[in-house]
């Protein structure tokens, strides 16, 4: 199943939503925000999400340590998850980067 760049990025955002809204299951979320979308077709879009966020914050963690440079985990990211944003990127590099400080 193929989804659109923005609802990709509109799903891996949510996913790294911190605070209040963090407690209420991603599904739940992302049915709100995407009420046409079958139970099946939330379900990809977490496990990708998950996908990319794990990659993101696995790379940042190896250039928090020096291993790798700031260009070399987007180039990385990308390769695997050419749909992302800037935007998006950003965000994921960012708690990544928090995640690897407070370790």
């Amino acid at each position: 199943m193929e989804f659109e760049a923005s609802t990709l990025n509109l799903a891996l955002e949510e996913s790294l939503t911190w605070g209040p809204q963090a407690r209420i299951p991603i599904r739940e979320r992302l049915q709100k925000q995407l009420p046409d979308f079958s139970t099946a077709q939330l379900e990809q879009l977490i496990t990708i999400c998950g996908a990319a966020s794990s990659l993101i914050f696995a790379l940042t963690e190896r250039s928090y340590a020096g291993e790798l440079t700031d260009i070399e985990v987007k180039t990385a990211t990308l390769e695997q998850f050419p749909w992302l944003d800037n935007v998006t990127f950003a965000h994921a590099f960012w708690q990544g980067n928090y995640y690897a400080w407070h370790g």
